[in-house]
């Protein structure tokens, strides 16, 4: 599978989870894809050394499940997380200026299942101001003088962007 920007997600977790396409192959298309729009889209939070921490779970994951009939149904599959659900090894800041201590919280039921499920963290999702009203900095990805408006638009501006 060369282009897996275009696969429907259950193409996807399957060449993922038979190896078909390989985790190294396809964290670095991931990766060459968010250098290539996310500057200009802000969908995900900024991370320092996301793709490091990124291939280190991807690695650890290939660890405890090397035999492919026994993976789980979303190996190594990116998923963003919207910045109100707590994650944890990440911030919440729910896209307020408060400080995350005041937010602080356990890891989200959603999040685990999520892990659980085999789903790599890929990063935060910007969210409106407590997933209410005024907007963040995301663009549209088809049109960047718009924004993708809504509580949800870091999310949906990263599918949009591919």
């Amino acid at each position: 599978m060369n282009d897996w920007l275009s696969a429907p997600l259950p193409s996807l977790a399957q060449s993922l989870r038979s190896g078909e396409l390989g985790f190294e192959e396809f964290i670095d298309s991931l990766e060459q894809r968010i250098v290539e729009r996310d500057g200009e889209v802000q969908a995900l939070l900024p991370e320092a050394n996301r793709f490091q921490r990124v291939r280190g779970e991807a690695e650890a994951m290939q660890g405890r499940f090397p035999n492919a009939a026994e993976r789980p149904a979303l190996y190594l599959v990116p998923v963003g997380i919207k910045d109100i659900y707590h994650v944890d090894g990440f911030l919440t800041h729910a896209g307020s200026r408060l400080p995350a201590e005041a937010l602080a919280g356990p890891e989200a039921d959603a999040v685990r299942q999520l892990r659980k499920a085999g789903a790599l963290v890929l990063g935060k999702t910007v969210t409106t101001e407590f997933a209410y009203f005024a907007p963040g900095p995301t663009r549209n990805p088809h049109n960047l003088e718009h924004t993708p408006g809504g509580s949800s638009s870091g999310s949906a501006a990263a599918v949009a962007a591919g």
